[in-house]
């Protein structure tokens, strides 16, 4: 074999570069709900994720997307009325196996696990009946019981909010994931060690969103720490 064959059989199994990652704002539910059922499909893929914007580092991460729409960090966001009938359809698009935590009905006493093999998709049903914050999460690295990971799979996560009965089709409220990744970097003119990254819905700061309230406003938020520490940040 010629040399320009071995360098042309190796630019068509290079793999694709990698889908950029949109930070989600949770302003927007995934899937489609009628008659009380929300519809939703989604895909566990590589996608490069720029958490100092698009003029910032890329890295790649396996995060979560609805289907035919670009990867999201955090992943969809599944917010639905109470007494909805939930189906998702997950299909894993990695090369390793997928262990899914987090889709469920809350008021059970434990957290049920699905793991769907590479290639594979994987249908999960089940009725949304306890109001609540929550969250779902990915994991292929560790074992089934494991909760949010810290290093390069730490961003298999989404929001899960279910609202009561009868609450605003519109709620004025805001949803704010925080996530982290920790790895052994170089980082220039610093000591080399072990560093962290935490954002909040995909952005780190000083490149975060920034909101705006007025004098006697009233502000509701949820905040969810998806993350694997008990105190990732606080507020003053």
């Amino acid at each position: 074999m010629t040399l320009a064959m071995m360098l042309a059989l190796q630019l068509v199994v290079s793999p694709p570069p990698a889908a950029v990652v949109r930070p989600n704002d949770n302003r927007t539910p995934a899937g489609t709900l009628a008659s009380g059922v929300l519809t939703i499909k989604l895909d566990a893929v590589i996608g490069a994720w720029s958490p100092e914007g698009s003029r910032g580092p890329a890295l790649d991460f396996p995060v979560f997307a609805e289907q035919g729409k670009a990867p999201q960090i955090p992943g969809p966001l599944i917010r639905v009325p109470a007494g909805t009938e939930v189906r998702a359809t997950i299909r894993n698009s990695l090369d390793v196996k997928l262990c899914v935590r987090g889709l469920q009905q809350r008021s059970a006493a434990t957290i049920d696990t699905f793991d769907i093999e590479p290639g594979a998709t994987r249908e999960i049903r089940f009725r949304a009946n306890t109001p609540g914050t929550f969250y779902y999460w990915g994991r292929t690295r560790t074992t089934r019981n494991d909760g949010v990971a810290q290093t390069n799979e730490a961003h298999l996560i989404g929001a899960l909010v279910v609202d009561p009965p009868g609450a605003p089709t519109r709620p004025a409220d805001r949803i704010m994931v925080i996530s982290t990744f920790r790895d052994t970097i170089q980082i220039p003119g610093k000591k080399s060690g072990r560093h962290e990254l935490i954002a909040v819905n995909g952005m780190s700061w000083p490149y975060t969103e920034r909101l705006n309230y007025t004098v006697g406003d009233t502000v509701n938020w949820r905040v969810i720490n998806a993350t694997a520490q008990a105190h990732p940040m606080h507020l003053h």
